[in-house]
């Protein structure tokens, strides 16, 4: 890997305002779990072989536990309908992803039989690349991972008077660390929104199964719901201080990358937005951005106006994952999908003083720039997910954006 050499300048690029403190708070937040984690229920997503493709999927026919029956089972979101027991969960004679083969049945596509996460016939349809959906999402890997620890760690930044701050910020230890060779050791910088269980649980058992690195998780070191607000030169004092944040944890635990691609920036709703901008603006030291239900709309934009100023510039340096969900935040009622039912009901899934906003539309309005000027980008739409729901997502955003350093 090339040392990381920190740049003297970053060009200027113009920044429409961004209202403060995101959009956690707003819209669906009631009644769309069943649409965020659709295809996880009823362990559904680890089970059966359905999440995790078929036959011999992550373990190339052995090792994950479970019964080879269970491969020919179909994911309808919330069952496993193959076979039960019959392993362990390191392996034997039977397996969740081995047995005599199968498909799996879900909205967007089969999954074949393959060999192990870098063999494209174990990816699932929503983290192959491209647009997926409105589909069912993965639920992750039946992997036994390492727990993470957590720690308060102090780090110092110039500010943009040369003045020099000290601020404090949680990260979060792979259980993986020390077994970890130089320079094997990721970072992403996280909205605290994104740093749950889910997110710990996931994480260790994606990385057991090599779906990617050993990863440190940085949280909130900044305002990510006002890191926009202030124009271009506030999202380039944000990665100042996020690369302060990164020399503080690295003097402490030196395993840590410098390869800009190891490094990633993770958010949802205006977070999420943020997260792109920073990957965006600072290419040279972030390599990969992860958006759950990014606010790339119309009044909230580092890029304004998103797609239009998307160019190729960064195609060959950034890795992007989007996740949205079917019925995410529109701005009137007639843009509300027919499928999403009662999960708008309450007028839950309309924002408020939001302009034209349409989260779906934009995100897959960007997604679909980004792909036609070559970047590897993946946009998974949750079946009736609701704004910032992003839990069953997570698992195929994760996948997807580390692929680039783990299957090289």
């Amino acid at each position: 890997m090339k040392p990381f050499v920190r740049p003297t300048s970053i060009v200027a690029v113009a920044l429409f305002t961004l209202f403060g403190g995101g959009l956690a708070q707003v819209g669906c937040t009631s009644g769309g779990s069943t649409g965020g984690k659709s295809g996880k229920g009823g362990n559904s997503g680890e089970g059966g072989g359905s999440a995790q493709g078929g036959s011999g999927a992550e373990a190339g026919g052995s090792g994950e536990g479970g019964s080879g029956t269970a491969t020919g089972g179909k994911n309808t979101g919330g069952s496993k309908t193959g076979g039960a027991g019959g392993g362990t969960a390191t392996g034997g004679s039977g397996n969740e992803t081995g047995g005599s083969g199968g498909t799996v049945a879900m909205t967007g596509g089969v999954q074949g039989t393959g060999t192990g996460p870098c063999d494209p016939a174990t990816w699932r349809p929503t983290h192959k690349g491209g647009i997926n959906g409105p589909s069912a999402t993965w639920g992750g890997v039946n992997a036994q991972g390492k727990p993470y620890t957590k720690e308060t760690i102090q780090y110092t930044f110039k500010n943009p008077q040369n003045q020099d701050v000290s601020k404090s910020a949680t990260i979060w230890i792979p259980g993986t660390y020390a077994d970890a060779k130089d320079g094997e050791v990721a970072i992403t910088f996280a909205s605290g929104a994104m740093t749950d269980a889910s997110l710990e649980a996931h994480s260790s058992k994606l990385i057991a199964a090599k779906y990617m690195p050993p990863m440190i998780y940085a949280v909130d070191g900044i305002n990510w719901g006002n890191a926009s607000n202030s124009g271009g030169a506030n999202i380039r004092e944000r990665a100042v201080e996020l690369v302060g944040m990164f020399d503080a944890i690295r003097a402490k635990y030196g395993k840590l990358s410098m390869d800009p691609k190891m490094h990633g920036t993770m958010g949802q709703s205006t977070a999420g937005a943020v997260a792109f901008d920073l990957a965006w603006a600072r290419p040279d030291f972030f390599g990969v951005a992860i958006g759950a239900s990014a606010s790339m709309v119309g009044f909230m934009q580092y890029l304004y106006p998103y797609p239009t100023n998307i160019n190729a510039t960064n195609k060959d340096k950034i890795r992007v994952a989007f996740d949205v969900g079917e019925c995410d935040l529109v701005w009137e009622d007639g843009l509300i999908p027919a499928t999403c039912g009662n999960v708008c009901a309450s007028g839950n899934c309309i924002c408020q003083g939001c302009g034209m906003g349409n989260w779906v539309q934009v995100n897959r309005d960007v997604t679909q720039k980004l792909l036609g000027l070559g970047y590897p980008v993946n946009l998974v739409i949750r079946a009736r997910g609701v704004h910032n729901v992003w839990t069953g997502a997570i698992a195929d955003d994760l996948a997807f954006a580390w692929r680039g350093v783990m299957c090289k």
